[in-house]
């Protein structure tokens, strides 16, 4: 992926265990195609890790016990790997009203949102009127910490 900062190159051993523990895990250039998360992000990584490889994985469901099987053969896949590896989801608690109610919202603690999504409740007006556009990576990303026995979290 061209960046600004240089290429970012893919992780292509970990990239082709991905598609095996979990069947919803499959390339798909598509799916990356009008994704802006990354853009975002890999200058910062660039910056603090200049050689670091990724795997860019987008999700296009909400369906909890979907998110779930993502983050378990997450955790797995991560069980099974002899290095270090950074597990990020990114988003935003708020995405389309002003600043001030943004502010509010983004205030609140994120474990009640968590909470919220480990119940199965990943729909907006469930998770108490917050519209987080990576909802999704956030709860597979939670489901991996969890399966792995992270036990601290800085929100």
């Amino acid at each position: 992926m061209a960046e600004p900062l240089g290429d970012a190159r893919l992780t292509k051993h970990w990239r082709a265990h991905c598609k095996r523990p979990c069947p919803l895990l499959h390339e798909d250039s598509v799916a990356h195609s009008g994704e802006h998360s990354l853009e975002v992000q890999l200058p910062f990584l660039r910056v603090l890790v200049p050689d670091f490889t990724f795997v860019p994985v987008a999700l296009g469901t909400v369906r909890f016990k979907d998110l779930v099987c993502v983050g378990e053969a997450i955790a797995r896949l991560l069980r099974t790997l002899k290095e270090d590896v950074l597990l990020l989801a990114t988003s935003d608690l708020n995405h389309y009203e002003d600043d001030a109610t943004t502010r509010i919202k983004t205030a609140r603690p994120s474990t009640n949102c968590w909470q919220g999504m480990r119940a199965g409740y990943t729909t907006p007006a469930a998770t108490k009127g917050i519209s987080m556009c990576g909802l999704g990576p956030a709860v597979a990303m939670l489901t991996a910490l969890d399966a792995l026995g992270a036990t601290n979290r800085t929100w």
